[in-house]
């Protein structure tokens, strides 16, 4: 059986209070979950919406009294958060809202498949087992329409006030603080996290990251390309896929959208395959020796389109003419933490090793796994020791209706 994640810090007695005071300052990210939310939701369509690490009610009290059409779950890891959490939403009369004790490395007491949402407000950081509680927020949510909103701080000037105190105390730099509000400041961090489970960061990540480079000719929607309804046909001047055609379940559905958006005329589509990729050659060796033979193709192929013909024939099948096509390369560097690194450069059969860890008919697959993995990159480490893979190749097309 699976060791329990450790427990995530449970706030009490004055810490709560000292919390409390400062809690009402974040307005504004509670304003920006609500909006994320609603963006990537149907308006009036009746929602669940599990809120975690939500302290003393926020960002669950906020969207409740936005988002009539919404049931919250609002949870916490302490007992006396999730007292302060039953007054506030009585105080404000929403009657859309319940709150529980709930550790969200362990949602055991929500079903599978059944939440709309999932808020994390500042509690991602503090999670002791992250991908644990990624796990499980994976889980619970709905998996064609289900979404992950969740804040994490990317800059604290509190942080450096702490250390600086701390350093004049003891005389000296203190250690890490036990709790560190910038653990995932650093966008790949959690970036790496969410892609192991294949939770996509596009939706939420999109926004900021258009709205940090000041695009304010961008907007961001969840869309499936095999299903482009929203937009009206002849509408796009150019439509662009980069590393996106590989992972159509109907490749020909989705050619036949982008046509449809295209103007007819003068629209055309640009996209990107792999063409050669080291990664799965990689990863087809590491699961040899933990198979001790071939493994099957990964359920996840990058190079499912690597032959040019296959791409060709689609396109033409959609009605496309190909007009341009080239080839370039580039090198990837893994996550420089060893646990991530070998997970991350592992990401196309990831979910494999998981099952076949649980099945325990191949031993300790996890461990077996990355063994083999470090053994196999123990020559690919830059002079700062991440591993670096040789360059993969890609093909660039650009087609007409």
């Amino acid at each position: 059986m699976e060791d329990a994640a450790p427990a995530p810090p449970a706030f009490s007695g004055e810490v709560v209070e000292l919390y409390n005071l400062m809690f009402e300052q974040n307005v504004p990210s509670w304003e920006a979950i609500a909006a994320a939310v609603s963006r990537n939701t149907t308006p009036g369509q009746p929602l669940q919406i599990l809120d975690l690490a939500a302290g003393p009610g926020e960002p669950t009290c906020h969207m409740a009294a936005r988002l009539k059409n919404a049931t919250f779950l609002c949870t916490d890891v302490s007992d006396e958060m999730v007292s302060n959490a039953v007054k506030r939403a009585s105080a404000r009369g929403l009657s859309n809202v319940t709150c529980e004790v709930v550790d969200a490395q362990n949602l055991s007491t929500i079903a599978s498949g059944s939440q709309d949402v999932v808020t994390v407000c500042y509690g991602l950081m503090f999670m002791p087992d992250l991908q644990k509680a990624l796990a499980e927020m994976k889980r619970v949510l709905k998996p064609d329409s289900g979404i992950l909103v969740a804040t994490v701080w990317a800059e604290m000037p509190m942080i450096k006030i702490v250390g600086q105190t701390m350093t004049e105390v003891l005389g000296s730099a203190p250690p890490p603080p036990p709790i560190n509000p910038l653990s995932l400041s650093d966008p790949a961090l959690l970036d790496a996290a969410l892609s192991l489970l294949r939770l996509p960061t596009a939706g939420v990540n999109a926004v900021k990251r258009a709205s940090a480079r000041g695009l304010s000719n961008v907007t961001c929607e969840v869309v499936d390309a095999q299903n482009l309804s929203t937009i009206a046909s002849g509408s796009q001047d150019v439509v662009t896929v980069c590393y996106g055609l590989m992972f159509m379940p109907d490749l020909q559905k989705a050619l036949a959208e982008m046509k449809r958006v295209l103007k007819p005329d003068s629209g055309i589509l640009v996209a990107t395959v792999w063409a050669e990729m080291p990664m799965i050659k990689i990863v087809g060796q590491t699961m040899t020796e933990v198979l001790g033979s071939a493994p099957p193709p990964p359920p996840i192929n990058p190079l499912s389109l690597s032959d040019p013909a296959l791409l060709d024939a689609a396109l033409g099948d959609a009605g496309f003419s190909l007009i341009e096509s080239a080839h370039g390369s580039y090198s990837f560097a893994l996550p420089k933490d060893p646990d991530l690194a070998w997970k991350a450069g592992l990401l196309p059969v990831l979910n494999q090793i998981e099952e076949l860890h649980a099945s325990g008919k191949h031993g300790d697959v996890k461990a077996k796994a990355k063994m083999n993995f470090q053994n196999i990159t123990a020559t690919m480490h830059d002079d700062s020791g991440v591993i670096v893979y040789p360059p993969g190749t890609y093909r660039l097309v650009i087609a007409k209706p």
